[in-house]
């Protein structure tokens, strides 16, 4: 016991031998430094930091997608990201956010990003910086109140897990902070393609505007056999939908809002149609119980559906897209397509934001 604790001494006792040493052997500037003082938390620096105001709202709104957004989207926007059993496969393209909101060219786009970059309020703007701009109003808001509230991502496969859903920024972000990230979007946009429809993002090309929209077979809710090319002559407002649709701001409120089309232009040469998803569930007699529901007129406003295979293909040229979540539900988009006399496809409308007297006015530019 005696020899082990003298043993166990003696190796402590070599430990500053060994470290003064070591220390000798420092070269001198390293020997006779000052130590860094202890680093504060204060002391940090965000790499990334907020740019200052006067930097202006297009680089603010590039360093919130920055920060908020490309991960999902992309630098820039590019997308092509993987979205696990999303419908479309990949988040979305934004960098051609300008096409989606139908600016027709490169000069309309640099006057709304002045617009937006001078916080001016684009409801109040007269005259209007482009020939269309009611329906460029329209996609603006429906944006904005994707970016509020979020948005839920479709199923590819009903039985497959969740696809990741676009996040709500709630009370996080000001308009202020929204447009900025629309100014910032816009400026992405390239101008040397002709004019017309973003890319689209899956092997199903929707059509662009001036495209003529493919025939299909139909039936509508009397059980009346018809091709869509058989309503040429008038111009046309087409979507699609389920009646099953419990989600008031989808399904029942674009019936509704159609509905105050229809009253706003009776007399007019116009025809609507909407076209049911669901052709198992949806028979002539649940959509006439729809079309009670919502008071609507069927003499010239029908609802239908058809062979699926069909009227998906339909679906997908229009931009809209649907995935049965599980019997009778559905998710899906919806667009309202609007088609002049000669079938082809002129302006669309994106979800339910928009105004009557906007699609109004869209659909009588449609029809001269």
């Amino acid at each position: 016991m005696n020899e082990l604790w003298k043993a166990n001494v003696g190796g402590i006792l070599l430990i500053p031998a060994v470290s003064a040493l070591c220390y000798l052997a420092l070269p001198e500037e390293i020997k006779h430094r000052t130590p860094a003082a202890p680093r504060r938390s204060d002391d940090w620096v965000d790499p990334d930091p907020r740019p200052e105001a006067s930097r202006g709202k297009i680089e603010l709104g590039k360093w919130l997608f920055r920060r908020n957004c490309s991960t999902c989207h992309g630098a820039e926007g590019v997308g092509g990201i993987a979205n696990q059993n999303y419908i479309k496969d990949t988040f979305p393209v934004l960098r051609t956010l300008a096409e989606r909101m139908k600016i027709c060219d490169e000069e309309e786009n640099k006057a709304i990003i002045a617009y937006l970059s001078e916080g001016v309020d684009l409801e109040k703007i007269d005259p209007a910086p482009c020939p269309k701009y009611n329906v460029f109003l329209a996609q603006y808001r429906a944006i904005r109140d994707v970016i509020r509230k979020g948005s839920k991502a479709g199923k590819k496969d009903p039985n497959g897990p969740n696809p990741q859903d676009m996040p709500t920024w709630g009370g996080q972000v000001s308009d202020h902070e929204i447009d900025s990230v629309i100014a910032y979007l816009l400026t992405l946009q390239v101008w040397e393609k002709d004019e017309g429809s973003a890319e689209p993002e899956e092997s199903s090309k929707p059509l662009r505007r001036g495209e003529r929209v493919p025939d299909t077979r139909l039936v509508n809710q009397d059980g009346k056999e018809f091709r869509l090319s058989d309503l040429r002559g008038s111009g046309l407002v087409v979507s699609f939908i389920y009646t099953n649709c419990d989600v008031a701001s989808m399904c029942p409120m674009a019936a509704d809002k159609l509905v105050e089309v229809q009253k706003a232009m009776r007399g007019e040469e116009v025809r609507f149609l909407l076209i049911s998803f669901d052709p198992q569930r949806d028979t002539a007699e649940k959509m006439r119980e729809f079309a009670a529901r919502h008071s609507i007129d069927t003499s010239n406003f029908w609802l239908a559906t058809g062979p699926a295979e069909e009227v998906g293909s339909l679906a997908k040229s229009l931009n809209n897209h649907y995935r049965q979540a599980k019997p009778g539900l559905y998710d899906h988009t919806i667009v309202v397509a609007l088609v002049d006399r000669d079938g082809v496809l002129r302006d669309d409308f994106f979800g339910t934001g928009w105004k009557a007297e906007e699609m109004v006015a869209a659909l009588r530019g449609v029809r001269k």
